[in-house]
């Protein structure tokens, strides 16, 4: 549908179809009554947009958008248009913008190459009267300006000469001899200088300028009105120019002539002296020509009326330098002199130079160096000063003449001989090589290390390390001093010199018991001058003042040293190695202003035995560190009588090792891999204490729901002697009296919150966290309940100490020991950021011993070389069809949501809404059913949302179930292995499962392990931790979880002891998309945690948030 003109008569007709006809009528109304106003008409290859507002019945217009599209010949093809009103489109306000266009002419015309366009341009017959009526303006006599009335005013400019010169303003009538009379004062408004101006007929167009720039200046010349502006600078030298172009400047006092512009002049300079004897540059002009000061510069001939011009051959930049010039002095005069000759050789120009005597040589120099102290300000803050360090260089000439030496030295001094003044010529090659010396040292002029201060008194120059401070200082009077005496120039001290090297005699570390408590006070300190000083407060002082002191240090040499004031003058050279061993303990265990530290952290003072140090106290402590620094000494205890079970080797070197922590009253975690019999070696534990007589108490373990059966069985199996007590249930309060009478009471993490009352009640020998990673949280209900229970000795027993971050293990000690890894804050930034942020090596070994003695890890590849083999496979899946266009329509959507949350928001507050797009995005690659969004239930109700990856499965099983494998299927997602057990119904296969709604936990695991169903499908929270299912010989991971800890746990359930078949893991993931990317972070924190627990110093990098900016972009790639 198209339209060749776009007029009035046939626009709508042609595009009729879009209107209805009560709209094209109240379109036409619109526009007859010119309701209608055009704001902009953009044109563009094959389109035009347009812009109108459109007065409708409410006060304000409705804005209208058209976009008119339009072929080569400027035909209309189509019309697209967009409106404020509630109609949105295609309505009266659209039609009335339509017509009201068409009034311009034709759409070529608006298109810029249609026909009407051509014509105008080639078609014309004649030409254009505005042309004609342009060129005839070029045969009109230049206009004369009428001759003023007599009667009428006129503003004059009246010069004044002065030192500077000014100008003023006057209003006078012209005489009939000639010449204005006597002008009154004229103060101009800025409504005199309007377009409007018939009520000041005495100021003509050429005033308007001359009368701008003089309120101009007026305006920055004070709060009150001055009736004269200085002629000075450029705008001086314009308003000066604009006055003489009005005809109406006079000398002030003289208005019978006008003053006339001059022919410009040469500009010549010269010294010469003024009254106080001071030879001074000046303009050399004959005698009645007088100097206006502006620039460029004018000059006033009174006595010919006329102003004019200065010219020089000199750049205005070096005349302006040159007119700047001081009056100078006899001492000035040589080096002015000097300087400027050498100037004028360099640009091939004539300067004028100032008189001068003849200087004489004044001969050799003999330096000094001078430390002392100078008072500096800061510019920005007049009211303060510094007193800083300083050296100053003198040099000592013949005759008892003594000169400061400096960056850039005059190389003139002057001395009185016989009543005169003697100019003498410095040594500057010899000062410059002195100067060069002190640079060599570490030394540089103040004024290039403290840019921005001032120095109080005087002006001399003085020298200072580029680090102005003690460390700076140090390696100067270490090392420079020497070698400056060495060259033969003197090092004196002045009184105030702030720094004086102090040497150490003796270091020393003292260790002071609290009376009844587990902490210690530390002092780490060094012997000067026979007496001791202790050197944590200096230490915590440079640590205030340097955040990052710490890894300053770490990057130094250890055979380097550092400086440590130990008072307002005396420095003491630290030994690097010795400062960083030091410092790591105070920042670890400082408290408000002095470090302590519990026996727990033992092991620390043992690092302080590598260096020659003195101790005061701390005998006991210093001895059980280092037991627990080189781990020695255990002694081997055997099970006691009546423990049925046969421990390993390794599990015997376990009931040693929790043997060794009780007699030294510690604690720590058990960390052996999933399957290892953690918990039958805390059953020898228990019984042993038992039987010993030890434990006079009860002993309270608290695990998962899922492991409540397993204790038990396990406790009346290997350690019947036991008395053990469950309290799960609703009747569980019946039994609470029971809990004083009970060897072992067993709970679950949930009931440990309920019944906090009851358990904080009693006192425990020992109490056992199984399944720990539960109060990795220490701002958790059950973290706090387990820190309140008091109890002689705890253990923790978790295969993943570590999942996430290293804030989960500062947690775990915490409940355990607190105060081993000090404060949470402090253990973040000593610890924390470091390794993980920074990836520091160092860092994470020292970590990795702290808790060495207080964490116990086998793997299984270390214990179990008898293991059933387990292989691990993927099986990659490719979505398609609706199942791959819902996850990219997501994918993009997220995408862009999250970086507009990322910038605003930043990565840490923005985990949540990262997780929840990304659990949309993997319930699709599990299955569309599964995301509760409008789109995919729509896809769904249309059966174009098939699951691959359902339908890999169920191939697998098929295949799996054939050849007799027993499988167990585990699933994040508890409405997935819904869906998984419609299919297998339809299929008719039989199965068990098991999720966090099961009630009766134990007839699945039997009816699986017994044989009685094939395959197993569990929740992965309910059944990744806990339980043994050893009759399994393959492991389905139907969607994979971020931490691979959790997978691990999960696998663990049939890959363990007592499997005797090869095991083998699948992980189903779809390819391209998010599920791909889990496995690289999966990877990630695999590395942290793996990094930690190893004793080697392989070098490896830490994680931050689980998610981090860097991780989106892969994230959310797009499929390929």
């Amino acid at each position: 549908m198209t339209a060749n003109l776009f007029t009035n008569s046939d626009v709508l007709g042609e595009f009729s179809g879009l209107f209805d006809a009560a709209t094209v009528q109240r379109g036409r109304d619109y526009a007859a009554e010119g309701r209608v106003r055009m704001k902009s008409v953009e044109r563009a290859p094959g389109e035009i947009h347009v812009e109108a507002d459109v007065q409708g019945t409410r006060i304000h217009p409705y804005e209208v958008d058209l976009w008119l599209e339009v072929d080569q010949a400027g035909t209309l093809v189509d019309i697209d248009s967009a409106c404020m009103c509630p109609m949105r489109e295609n309505c009266k306000h659209v039609v009335a913008a339509l017509l009201s266009l068409g009034q311009t002419g034709g759409i070529g015309t608006l298109a810029g190459h249609g026909t009407a366009s051509r014509r105008a341009a080639t078609d014309s017959p004649e030409p254009s009267a505005a042309a004609l009526a342009w060129l005839g303006s070029f045969d009109e006599p230049e206009a004369q300006k009428p001759p003023a009335r007599s009667a009428q005013g006129r503003v004059i400019y009246l010069l004044r000469p002065g030192n500077p010169p000014s100008l003023s303003l006057g209003k006078s009538r012209p005489l009939k001899k000639g010449g204005f009379g006597k002008p009154a004062v004229y103060r101009p408004q800025p409504y005199d200088l309007g377009s409007a101006r018939s009520h000041r007929d005495f100021i003509l167009d050429e005033d308007i300028p001359p009368l701008r720039l003089f309120l101009a200046l007026q305006a920055g010349g004070g709060y009150f009105y001055n009736e004269t502006v200085d002629l000075t600078g450029e705008t001086g030298a314009l308003l000066l120019r604009l006055a003489l172009r009005t005809g109406r400047l006079y000398l002030d006092g003289l208005v019978e002539l006008p003053l006339a512009s001059g022919a410009p002049r040469p500009l010549a300079l010269s010294w010469t002296h003024n009254q106080a004897g001071l030879q001074q540059l000046a303009f050399d002009l004959p005698a009645p020509l007088q100097m206006i000061p502006t620039w460029p510069p004018f000059y006033l001939d009174s006595e010919a009326g006329v102003v004019g011009e200065l010219k020089s051959d000199l750049s205005a930049h070096l005349l302006q330098q040159l007119m700047a010039a001081p009056p100078l002095n006899e001492a000035d005069a040589p080096l002015v002199r000097q300087q400027l000759a050498q100037l004028a050789r360099e640009r091939h120009l004539a300067l004028p130079l100032p008189d001068a005597p003849e200087a004489v040589a004044a001969g050799k120099p003999v330096a000094r160096l001078m430390l002392t102290q100078g008072r500096f300000r800061y510019m920005a803050m007049s009211r303060l000063h510094d007193d800083l360090a300083l050296a100053v260089l003198y040099f000592d000439y013949p005759h008892g003449l003594t000169v400061v030496g400096g960056e850039r030295p005059s190389p003139f001094m002057r001395q009185r001989v016989g009543g005169q003044w003697q100019t003498l010529q410095r040594d500057l090659e010899a000062e410059g090589r002195v100067w060069h010396l002190l640079q060599t040292v570490g030394l540089e002029s103040w004024q290039r290390s403290l840019g921005n201060y001032q120095r109080l008194e005087g002006t001399e120059d003085g020298l200072m390390p580029v680090r102005n401070d003690a460390m700076g200082w140090l390696a100067f009077l270490n090392e420079g001093v020497p070698e400056l005496e060495r060259q033969g120039i003197p090092v004196v001290f002045a009184e105030d010199f702030p720094y004086c090297i102090t040497q150490a005699e003796e270091w020393f570390v003292a260790v002071e018991e609290s009376v009844g408590s587990d902490w210690f006070d530390l002092d780490l300190g060094v012997t000067v001058d026979g007496q001791r000083v202790s050197l944590v407060p200096p230490l915590l002082r440079l640590l205030r003042e340097e955040p990052d002191l710490l890894g300053v240090v770490r990057g130094l040499e250890d055979s380097q040293t550092f400086p440590v004031a130990l008072d307002a003058r005396r420095i003491l050279p630290v030994p690097v190695g010795r400062l960083k061993a030091w410092l790591l303990p105070l920042l670890e265990f400082l408290d408000e202003d002095r470090p302590r530290l519990s026996r727990h952290n033992a092991a620390a003072l043992a690092g302080l035995d590598d260096l020659p140090t003195q101790w005061i106290g701390g005998e006991e402590l210093r001895d059980l560190g280092r037991r627990l620094r080189d781990f020695s000494g255990m002694t081997r205890y055997l099970p006691a009588p009546g423990f049925t079970a046969t421990l390993r080797p390794y599990q015997q070197v376990g009931l040693d090792w929790l043997q060794f922590l009780r007699e030294y009253g510690l604690a720590g975690i058990l960390a052996d891999d999933m399957g290892l019999g953690k918990t039958v070696q805390t059953l020898a534990h228990l019984h042993l204490e038992k039987t010993s007589g030890r434990a006079d108490r009860p002993s309270l373990v608290v695990a998962t729901t899922s492991l409540m059966a397993n204790w038990r069985d396990e406790a009346a199996q290997f350690a019947p002697g036991l008395k053990v007590l469950i309290l799960h249930g609703k009747d569980r309060a019946r039994h609470f009296d029971e809990i004083a009478q009970a060897d072992l009471v067993l709970t679950t993490y949930p009931l440990l919150v309920r019944d906090r009352d009851t358990l904080l009640a009693h006192e425990y020998h020992l109490l056992v966290m199984d399944e720990a990673q539960f109060i990795k949280n220490p701002k958790a209900q059950s973290h706090q309940v387990a820190r309140s229970l008091k109890a002689r000795h705890r253990l923790s027993l978790t295969g993943t100490p570590l999942e996430n971050h290293l804030g989960e293990l500062w947690a775990q000690f915490d409940f355990l020991m607190p105060g081993l890894l000090g404060n949470g804050k402090r253990f973040t930034q000593v610890f924390r950021t470091p390794i993980e942020k920074l990836g520091d090596e160092e860092m994470r070994v020292r970590l990795a011993e702290r808790v060495r003695p207080f964490l116990l890890r086998r793997t299984k590849e270390q214990v179990l070389k008898d293991l059933p083999p387990r292989t691990e496979m993927v099986r990659w899946v490719e979505i398609e069809g609706g199942q791959r266009d819902l996850y990219e329509s997501l994918r993009v959507a997220f995408d862009r949501k999250l970086r507009l949350v990322l910038t605003e928001q930043g990565v840490g507050r923005s985990q949540i809404m990262i997780f929840d797009a990304l659990l949309k995005l993997r319930q699709i690659c599990c299955d569309p059913r599964l995301v509760k969004l409008p789109a995919a239930e729509a896809l769904v109700k249309k059966g174009h949302a098939h699951s691959a990856k359902l339908a890999t499965l169920m191939e697998m099983l098929d295949e799996l179930l054939d050849e007799g494998r027993k499988v167990l299927l585990f699933s994040q997602f508890t409405s997935m292995l819904g869906l998984i057990e419609l299919e297998l119904e339809k299929r008719g296969i039989a199965y068990a499962k098991l999720t966090g709604q099961t009630r009766d936990r134990e007839t699945p695991i039997s009816d699986f392990q017994e044989g009685r169903v094939p395959l197993f499908l569990i929740s992965l929270k309910a059944g990744g931790t806990g339980l043994n299912l050893t009759a399994a010989d393959t492991v389905i991971h139907y969607d994979p979880w971020w931490n691979p800890a959790v997978e691990e746990q999960a696998t663990a359930r049939a890959h363990r002891i007592g499997q005797h078949k090869p095991v083998f893991v699948y992980k189903l993931m779809t390819q391209g998309t998010v599920e791909e990317k889990i496995l690289a972070l999966q990877d990630r924190k695999r590395g942290l945690a793996d990094q930690l627990m190893k004793k080697g110093g392989e070098g490896g990098e830490g994680g931050g948030h689980l998610i981090t900016a860097g991780d989106l972009d892969v994230l959310f790639q797009p499929l390929a």
